[in-house]
């Protein structure tokens, strides 16, 4: 028994609302993890350069306040200051300057170069309150902004997957609700078959096919005898039940070309397309009336119905 096929709806006008969705997840992925890598991460090395300034700072002025009127020769002492032990680790380049900007003392770390991306602090050098010099210090970030592009480049990737997936996921799922709600609209929900609006196109089609050809096409209408006297005395459940029964042994008492619809109620039709003699189908229609009115066994009762065809 071949069922009608419902016109699915077309899933063009919902794509870009898909599509859309799924690029701003990925542009948040891309974007979003190395952005804030890369803010979180350049504001503490701000941080630690300005707290280290202060730091140098200060000891440079217990130096200077020792040696108030020599101090700008005491270049070794300014230099353990500015490689003192908790400070080597970082790429820098550290300077201590006089009132008037002349370098007094100077270390650069090895591969630092002043060109590259770099953020910088000064903190004034005072003595008895007057400002005697500074401390400059100059931080590389290349290595923050070449991990912040190798992060930047793994959530490209992994954005790119994601919108792949996000962009088919909701696509399947609203195709299959879009089919799911095609089909209730042309089928009847109790016993799956179709329903009066979708038999009536497949009986327009079945006659535009064969109103040229010569020959005929055949349609039953069934109606179930005695099938309330079963909803009276058993059910509604019962009744439903019987139905679906009934219509399993039509559809196998049908060929697979032919069209089982129900129409409502009780009733239900059954086209079949061209046969070579009438009298296919009157067989057909007594193998029905034959396997409608054997025994049901529905809730441990049993019962019986019969089929008025025509």
């Amino acid at each position: 028994m071949r069922a009608a096929q419902p016109q699915i709806v077309s899933k063009t006008n919902y794509v870009w609302v898909s599509a859309a969705f799924a690029a701003c997840c990925a542009l948040v992925l891309s974007v979003a993890p190395p952005g804030v890598y890369y803010y979180l991460s350049l504001n503490r090395a701000v941080g630690e350069v300005k707290t280290a300034a202060s730091f140098l700072s200060n000891d440079a002025s217990q130096i200077i306040s020792l040696n108030p009127t020599i101090w700008r020769y005491q270049e070794d002492r300014l230099m353990d200051v500015l490689t003192g032990p908790k400070w080597s680790h970082s790429l820098e380049r550290r300077r201590v300057l006089d009132a008037t900007g002349q370098v007094i003392a100077e270390y650069t770390a090895p591969d630092f170069n002043l060109s590259d991306a770099h953020v910088s602090e000064s903190h004034n050098i005072f003595d008895s309150g007057a400002v005697v010099g500074s401390i400059v210090i100059h931080r590389s970030i290349v290595e923050l902004r070449r991990n912040a592009k190798l992060l930047f480049f793994l959530t490209t990737v992994l954005g790119g997957l994601l919108f792949a997936t996000t962009h088919r996921i909701p696509l399947h799922l609203l195709q299959r609700e879009i089919n799911r709600a095609s089909f209730l609209a042309s089928h009847d929900t109790l016993t799956g078959l179709p329903n009066r609006s979708l038999f009536k196109e497949a009986l327009e089609n079945t006659c535009a096919h064969v109103g040229g050809s010569g020959r005929q096409a055949a349609l039953i209408l069934i109606d179930l005898d005695h099938f309330k006297e079963v909803n009276d005395t058993f059910g509604h459940a019962a009744g439903d039940a019987l139905l679906r029964q009934a219509c399993k042994r039509m559809s196998k008492a049908l060929p697979e070309d032919a069209v089982l619809s129900r129409l409502g109620g009780d009733e239900f039709g059954v086209i079949l397309p061209p046969r070579e003699t009438s009298k296919d189908a009157t067989a057909i229609a007594d193998v029905i009336i034959h396997e409608i009115s054997k025994d049901y066994r529905i809730d441990s009762k049993t019962t019986s119905i019969g089929a008025s065809i025509g």
